[in-house]
């Protein structure tokens, strides 16, 4: 009987495709749910990696630097620097 059960050939499970795009195609897959947890991570870190893009095209004179802003404490200060 054990003969019978014991196989030369060996039963593999199906491959799932993974994405290698990180968490921008983790968010795109509907049928994937995440806990609270995870989402708030993934938003961290995708807020995280658009800034540091932002800033590095900053830094490359790619694109503006963001306009000052004005607030009451640095109002002096702005409007000297704008003359």
């Amino acid at each position: 009987q054990v003969d019978e059960l014991i196989t030369a050939y060996v039963q593999h499970p199906v491959p799932v495709a993974v994405p290698n795009e990180g968490a921008a195609a983790l968010m795109a897959i509907p049928d994937l749910m995440l806990t609270q947890e995870e989402r708030r991570k993934m938003r961290r870190q995708r807020r995280m990696a658009e800034n540091k893009e932002r800033q590095e095209a900053i830094q490359l004179g790619l694109a503006p630097p963001p306009p000052v802003k004005v607030k009451l404490g640095n109002l002096m200060r702005v409007l000297a620097t704008q003359q």
